[in-house]
């Protein structure tokens, strides 16, 4: 329950459930850091939404394996009750999977940085290789605007900070 919570605070994170679930996802990731087996109706007046809104969050969560759920039937109604939780171990496996891809960019970029002086256009954030910047006349090809070289020390520095801190993230929830 303390890895959700941890897990949540990366925007990251935050986005990849929005996108899966919208926007009211994270929030009801949170409330099943807190709480477990809960009903659609539980949650719908943890959160004041919609009950429709909470079911569709908590469908799209299922699907990717995010939520499950038990159903209950009431003997003298004959309706369903479905207590959802969350399954800790998807989440942590989904959140793995994205900040590795992350971890892959970002050391593609150094990797970058490393082999090649980089320039970048200071309007529409274009970035080129040396070589293909002189190809160009230092100009940027989509917008016409002077190419400036990145300050590699600069960057490689602030690269190496996110990529620690996102191993130490990664070994925190292994």
């Amino acid at each position: 329950i303390i890895i959700v919570m941890e897990i949540l605070k990366l925007p990251r994170v935050r986005e990849l459930l929005e996108r899966i679930g919208g926007e009211l996802a994270p929030e009801v990731v949170k409330v099943f850091s807190e709480r477990t087996d809960i009903t659609d109706e539980e949650l719908s007046q943890l959160l004041n939404v919609k009950v429709t809104v909470v079911r569709s969050v908590l469908n799209k969560l299922n699907y990717w394996g995010i939520t499950v759920y038990d159903s209950k039937r009431d003997e003298h109604t004959g309706w369903y009750t479905y207590l959802w939780r969350l399954n800790q171990e998807k989440l942590k496996e989904l959140v793995m999977e994205e900040v590795k891809e992350e971890l892959d960019k970002l050391e593609e970029t150094r990797k970058l940085l490393r082999e090649y002086f980089v320039f970048e256009c200071p309007k529409c954030g274009e970035r080129m290789p040396m070589e293909v910047a002189m190809e160009h006349d230092f100009t940027c090809p989509h917008c016409g605007a002077p190419l400036r070289p990145v300050d590699k020390d600069k960057e490689l520095k602030e690269l190496e900070k996110k990529i620690y801190e996102l191993n130490s993230f990664l070994s925190k929830i292994k």
